[in-house]
């Protein structure tokens, strides 16, 4: 597996617990630990892109709680929130060793030779000459003298342009708005395929598959006319309830058999 493409494995879990921890009530400390462990995970392998994704994805998360916790509370913000942020800074500066964390904000520089991102994309945009229907498939990998031509201009949309031009190009982008517009929830859903592609390659099965189950969830929130907090709301509630019902079962029986001692006791009395 390609170290760049661990984050798209680990970003959704992470997404799914961070949601369940600031959903109204407490978490438990075992939630904020396995939600701490798979940060860690997605920084360990110091992919850039990685880094762009887990950071648009988990911001949007907690930009939506804060949103959620303020309409809550009179527009009040989340103690809990800035607590959390700060105590995340600061232990990925101390457990992330330094060159890593230099080397996640230099976008335009690789590590065997001097070509940078930027260097590829002005190449890769000189090399169309039918703007409106792109060059077609493979053309890139095809023409190009990069050494990294395989993996495309790693950038996911000039890869789009310079295979199907504008028309192409226009039709991805309305499609990752169609998602994007319903609620935060979904934006950041579309954000951990999309932000990652920015700077890396968008070829991996991993990046379109997120986009496939974001559109079937879409589509059950249309069925159903609610919106993607919602669905995660509900999700978890039943969750909760069906965690509860063995224990609320289980008194039941016990005030029952309660019951029927008493009902013995009187009969015999």
């Amino acid at each position: 597996i390609n170290r760049n493409e661990i984050v798209e494995r680990v970003l959704p879990g992470l997404m799914l617990q961070l949601i369940q921890i600031t959903r109204p009530g407490r978490a438990k400390p075992s939630q904020y630990l396995m939600a701490a462990l798979m940060i860690y995970t997605c920084l360990l392998p110091n992919s850039r892109g990685g880094f762009v994704s887990l950071a648009a994805a988990v911001g949007l998360i907690l930009l939506e709680y804060s949103q959620r916790f303020q309409k809550e509370h009179g527009g009040r913000f989340s103690g809990r929130l800035l607590l959390g942020a700060a105590v995340l800074l600061v232990g990925l500066y101390v457990l992330l060793p330094e060159e890593y964390i230099a080397r996640l904000w230099r976008f335009d520089e690789w590590d065997l030779d001097d070509t940078g991102r930027l260097s590829l994309w002005q190449d890769g945009i000189a090399m169309v000459t039918d703007p409106l229907f792109g060059m077609g498939p493979s053309y890139y990998e095809l023409h190009s003298t990069s050494r990294w031509r395989l993996y495309g201009v790693h950038n996911m949309f000039i890869d789009i342009y310079i295979a199907t031009g504008l028309i192409g190009l226009v039709l991805i982008v309305l499609l990752f708005w169609s998602f994007a517009r319903r609620d935060l929830l979904a934006l950041a859903i579309l954000s951990m395929p999309v932000a990652r592609t920015m700077v890396e390659a968008g070829r991996s099965y991993g990046t379109w598959m997120i986009l496939a189950m974001l559109g079937i969830l879409l589509n059950y929130c249309d069925q159903n006319r609610i919106t993607v907090t919602e669905f995660f709301d509900r999700l978890y509630s039943r969750a909760d309830e069906a965690r509860a019902a063995p224990a609320r079962d289980t008194c039941i029986r016990a005030a029952r058999r309660g019951q029927q001692r008493g009902m013995e006791r009187n009969g015999r009395a």
